[in-house]
């Protein structure tokens, strides 16, 4: 083989890989197939009205009329409707062994919704460092919760 088409092959494959490994499933953490099929078909019913609610402000809280007080009760509202999916994703039966990774992404999305209601009543105040800093440490736990879902198949749980 040309040296010089071999170097450009080994180029191709090693800008590749990083394409190939950022898009691979993370590992299963649980193995109940019940409980990930009616998770997935919960979050399949409850998730996309409160994803339409969050996309009707923009990440700095602005709203078609800048009312921040409005921007503020439509992030509490999904932060509400977030906590009430969780519970009822709490109260499905889940394996014995599976319940540790169950309550400990259960636990990401309190802190997310926390993070949430801490964020509306920054929006409040109108002080966008102060706002914009909390929305940041948003970003970790819906990570995890992502993670998780992605790793076990529940795609319709990813927020």
């Amino acid at each position: 083989m040309n040296p010089a088409l071999s170097r450009a092959a080994a180029s191709c494959l090693l800008l590749a890989l990083p394409l190939v490994a950022c898009d691979r499933r993370p590992s299963p953490t649980i193995g109940d197939k019940a409980f990930v099929a009616r998770a997935n078909a919960l979050c399949g019913r409850q998730l996309p009205a409160l994803r339409a609610e969050r996309r009707q402000s923009d990440v700095m809280g602005n709203t078609p009329k800048n009312d921040r007080g409005v921007t503020a009760a439509k992030i509490e509202k999904v932060a509400d409707g977030l906590d009430h999916v969780a519970d009822q994703l709490g109260n499905l039966p889940v394996r014995r062994q599976d319940q540790g990774g169950v309550a400990a992404w259960l636990e990401e999305w309190a802190n997310f919704t926390g993070i949430g209601r801490r964020y509306a009543a920054a929006v409040r105040t109108e002080r966008a460092a102060v706002y914009s800093s909390i929305a940041a440490t948003g970003n970790g736990p819906v990570r995890r919760i992502a993670r998780f879902a992605r790793a076990n198949r529940m795609d319709n749980c990813v927020l």
